[in-house]
């Protein structure tokens, strides 16, 4: 197998794909190509954060336009610095948002659809005291930006003049619609999210904006879609307190204690949002969750299983929440895959977790697994050995692009 630029795992002329994981800091940003009946269809997963705008999406963008590729859907998973940041210097300019076709992402108005549009001036005030508390988020996905100065993903797509969630005219993508086909034998089936993760998040605007000024409703307006996402932008759970590798003396041969390790629940409300897909491409399987928990990410798995007949083992899989022990370890009881794709340069609560790498390898196999990470992380570094990967049947990989082995998808 040689390994270049691009998942590229062919099956034949006529039907291949290409992965391409981008090294987006501790953020998640993927160009899937697939090749079908009609020509080509590019979906790009999430941006990473603004910080990654330069040194990587740019550049990728750039490239993109040379060879002459569009996409044809962009896909928001949730509104999480790590995953929206790139998409704010996207829509910025004109030359790269003219790439996207169509938007797929939940803002305030996919939300609260059914609120009022008008804001009163109570709700206007709580506007600004909002985007003045959370300002600082913006910071954190690569600012400093003031919050006078900050807009909203929503806004900026309301710019462009791109239609958020065309394809169901505008309303919130959640599990209840199951399957969209792109052209015969393949398939984009929405997994997550459920309607009460996403009323959890209008909840939760709702409160903060009662706090921030008492007898004050949601109204969907630019200020409010700008406070909503950085609100959300802003969530802090406090869940991670996993110890850091580079702070513990580690064994690898401790392996199959960690995996054998529980772990609560993910907590996060924005992390529970994530839009979770699984794409179906003539007799293919491949998983990409954003952050979903692990909760309903395997209710959704099983439910998805029983109406598709179909087993648990995919061809490719995305970790959640970029390796996170809360989002991963009930998962990797349900589900396996010869390759794995993880994102993170470990810098933001050491992912992944070295207990979601153990549980994945030490699962019984007759195949082997292939852990592609894009960065050098300390995690990479533990089971990069050669005693593990010998026992237990996978290799650890480093790829900051792609991985090809064969193919013509240009």
């Amino acid at each position: 197998m040689l390994f270049t630029r691009g998942v590229n795992l062919n099956l034949d002329n006529r039907n291949q794909y290409r992965i391409t994981m981008l090294p987006v800091a501790d953020g998640d940003c993927f160009f899937l190509e697939f090749k079908h009946d009609n020509g080509m269809f590019n979906i790009l997963i999430d941006c990473g954060p603004i910080s990654s705008w330069e040194t990587s999406l740019k550049v990728f963008l750039d490239s993109l336009i040379s060879a002459g590729k569009s996409i044809d859907l962009l896909l928001i998973t949730h509104i999480d610095g790590d995953h929206i940041g790139g998409a704010l210097k996207l829509f910025s300019n004109h030359t790269y948002s003219g790439l996207i076709k169509e938007v797929w992402f939940n803002g305030l108005q996919q939300v609260a659809i059914h609120d009022a549009v008008e804001a009163t001036v109570l709700e206007d005030k709580a506007f600004r005291k909002l985007n003045a508390m959370h300002w600082h988020s913006t910071q954190d996905i690569g600012g400093p930006i003031s919050a006078t100065q900050a807009e909203s993903l929503a806004t900026l797509l309301k710019k462009r003049g791109l239609v958020v969630n065309r394809f169901i005219d505008g309303a919130a993508i959640s599990n209840t619609l199951s399957t969209i086909q792109v052209s015969p034998g393949f398939f984009i089936d929405i997994l997550l999210p459920t309607q009460e993760a996403l009323s959890k998040l209008k909840t939760k605007f709702h409160i903060k904006m009662n706090q921030a000024v008492f007898g004050t409703s949601v109204a969907i307006t630019p200020d409010g879609e700008t406070a909503f996402e950085n609100v959300l932008l802003d969530e802090d759970t406090g869940i991670e307190r996993i110890e850091p590798i580079s702070e513990s003396k580690v064994d690898i041969k401790d392996i199959e204690k960690w995996a054998n390790t529980n772990f609560s629940n993910d907590s996060s409300i924005t992390n529970a949002s994530s839009i979770a897909i699984c794409i179906r491409y003539h007799g293919k399987k491949f998983l990409f969750p954003g952050d979903a928990t692990q909760n309903d990410l395997t209710n959704a798995l099983n439910d998805w299983m029983q109406r598709f007949g179909e087993d648990g083992c995919f061809d490719v899989i995305k970790l959640p929440h970029h390796g996170s022990a809360h989002n991963c370890m009930k998962l990797f009881d349900l589900v396996d895959s010869r390759f794995f794709l993880i994102s993170t340069d470990g810098c933001k609560f050491d992912h992944p977790n070295k207990e979601t790498i153990a549980k994945i390898v030490t699962r019984p196999t007759s195949f082997q697994r292939t852990l592609f990470f894009n960065y050098q992380n300390t995690v990479y570094k533990l089971f990069r050995n050669d005693w593990a990967e010998s026992k237990y049947s996978y290799r650890t990989l480093i790829q900051t692009d792609s991985i090809d082995d064969g193919g013509d998808l240009s």
